[in-house]
């Protein structure tokens, strides 16, 4: 009885199993195209800046499963927290301009290669927004620099010409390249969401810096690298280190037929994010150059829906404004203490240097007076002397001899 208990159990379980993988599936199929984003994959701070502390902005990633962004709009809420403390006062900023620098290599393995990269980044150029930008530079060996081929601008016609005209020679120098590149934003688009995307076939031969510099270029000033990996030949390796510490990715395209989905899909990663957040800081706390975090969570009604890990920032100001006033007020106050002195104390002053002094270069001259004498005695001509003594001892030994004789 036990074991047919077992068995009859058993199979229940598996047949209740089966018919609700039958009818939930396609209930909740049919609840994500209903409601598309509905369990979200990602929630993410990005590109924290604190360069206009205590002012701190971010950038949200909030997508869906399918990858698609989800609008903070309707029900859904966002609430920002610091240390565990719920902050009110933030702003949202649903779009900002898009400043993009194409790194392109140009070494002499690209030659007959220029004009489909030109026709593959199109598919990046056409996502463009009404005041995104777009720089075009070029990367070899054969000048020793990074040159800027094509200024910002979006013209994506002249964009597409300047690339089909450019002319591969030299090695390959990218970690240069990047570095190079990272200075450009500045100060023009200093507010704007940075993008570098470089194209490359192989790997990095002629950089004098390395690659992890690029990386500090680019985190300095939050900038998302992304790389096109043209060919079996390309170090996807280490590009996918940078992109990995600068919130980009890599896409590879194995022949130049593949180069307009490589950047159709940047495009999508770059122009599917533009939830900026700022908000301000107390900074008498939190510039004490300790780690301080920042979360986000995304509300639906009064239920949590997602919840962001932590993000951390350090920044410490040394001194704040009452403090320097403070120090210059006490600075003032000493220089005035020196400027009035008492006169007893003055007269003190005047007494004890006159005591400690005088009497050193007395004595001084004294010794000077005594010394000279001694230093006379101890000159060569003393030394004769004693050769003198003998000559008159020999003569008195002889005057005696002539008396006697006289006698």
């Amino acid at each position: 009885m036990n074991r047919t208990k077992r068995v009859f159990l058993t199979s229940g379980a598996i047949v209740f199993a089966v018919i609700c993988l039958l009818v939930i599936s396609p209930l909740a199929h049919s609840e994500t195209k209903f409601l598309p984003g509905f369990k979200p994959a990602v929630l993410k701070i990005v590109n924290l800046d604190i360069s206009k502390f205590p002012t701190i902005s971010c950038e949200i990633i909030f997508r869906d499963y399918a990858g698609q962004v989800i609008p903070l709009n309707g029900d859904l809420t966002l609430r920002l927290y610091e240390d565990e403390i719920p902050i009110t006062d933030f702003t949202v900023q649903s779009s900002r301009m898009i400043a993009t620098i194409f790194l392109i290599d140009t070494s002499g393995s690209m030659r007959g290669r220029m004009k489909r990269v030109a026709e593959g980044v199109k598919a990046y150029l056409d996502r463009l927004g009404p005041d995104d930008k777009v720089m075009v530079m070029e990367f070899n060996s054969w000048r020793g620099y990074t040159p800027v081929v094509q200024d910002f601008t979006n013209d994506t016609e002249l964009i597409q010409k300047t690339i089909a005209n450019l002319k591969p020679r030299g090695q390959t120098a990218i970690y240069d390249a990047l570095a190079d590149a990272s200075d450009k934003f500045y100060p023009t688009y200093r507010d704007a969401a940075k993008v570098i995307i470089v194209l490359s076939d192989g790997e990095d031969n002629n950089s004098v810096r390395e690659w992890f510099t690029a990386i500090s270029f680019a985190k300095e000033h939050n900038i998302r690298i992304f790389f096109v990996a043209l060919g079996p030949d390309a170090d996807t390796r280490t590009f996918s280190r940078i992109c990995r510490e600068t919130d980009g990715k890599v896409f590879t395209a194995p022949t130049e037929e593949s180069l307009p989905d490589a950047y159709q899909s940047i495009s999508k990663s770059v122009h599917g994010r533009e939830t900026v957040l700022r908000y301000q800081t107390d900074g008498n706390v939190t510039a004490d150059g300790r780690p301080h975090y920042i979360q986000v969570a995304v509300y639906k009604g009064a239920r949590l829906w997602a919840k962001s890990a932590l993000k951390s920032y350090k920044f410490r100001i040394l001194k704040t404004a009452e403090q320097l006033g403070r120090d210059e007020k006490a600075r003032e106050a000493l220089k005035q203490k020196k400027a009035v002195v008492p006169p007893e104390k003055a007269i003190q002053e005047k007494k004890a240097p006159e005591a400690t002094k005088t009497p050193a270069p007395e004595a001084k001259k004294g010794q000077q007076v005594k010394e000279k004498p001694a230093a006379a005695v101890k000159k060569p001509k003393s030394k004769a002397k004693p050769k003198e003594e003998p000559k008159k001892k020999q003569e008195a030994k002889k005057k005696p001899k002539t008396e006697k004789k006289d006698k």
